[in-house]
């Protein structure tokens, strides 16, 4: 127990600046807004374990992010969402008319779920959530759904972090 003690004592209070392999991907600049926090490190590999492949597509994961960054006002993440949605195939365009609909014809089945699920999540109504999510639940498979709620909570954290991203750009 003494050695445990001592080695946590021995561990610096803020860590290293992230590695130049944790410096960029999606969402980079929040990352980097943080870097030299505890909570910088972990942030990159929650957003890379979220955009890594999944149970949800990467355009699905893209509309939430959008969806959520749109209704919070954050044009840093709307813009990052919107970037990653052209990369993957998506029409500017489509994306714009997505996010103002929060809906479009072409849509996957699931696509079509989530995407109004996603504006739902920006309120913290929870009761109006949990019945909401009860409902995709019966509609999505587990995975999906877990996936769907992961992402959903990340993309809310990650635009209501826009201020640290804000601060850090004045700060430089």
């Amino acid at each position: 127990m003494l050695a445990r003690l001592l080695w946590r004592r021995s561990k610096p209070a803020w860590p290293a600046r992230l590695p130049p392999d944790q410096r960029d991907g999606p969402f980079a600049a929040f990352t980097l807004a943080l870097d030299g926090l505890p909570i910088a490190g972990l942030l990159r590999s929650l957003i890379d374990d979220a955009w890594s492949p999944g149970f949800l597509s990467q355009r699905a994961k893209g509309l939430v992010f959008a969806v959520v960054a749109r209704g919070l006002g954050c044009p840093l993440s709307e813009r990052e969402a919107m970037r990653l949605l052209v990369a993957d195939g998506l029409e500017e365009g489509r994306v714009q008319s997505i996010l103002a609909h929060l809906a479009a014809p072409d849509l996957d089945p699931i696509e079509a779920l989530i995407v109004p699920f996603a504006r739902e999540t920006i309120w913290y109504r929870p009761v109006e959530i949990q019945r909401r999510a009860r409902e995709l639940r019966r509609q999505m498979t587990a995975e999906q759904f877990v996936d769907l709620v992961g992402i959903a909570s990340l993309a809310n954290a990650i635009c209501r972090l826009s201020a640290a991203v804000d601060l850090s750009r004045g700060w430089q």
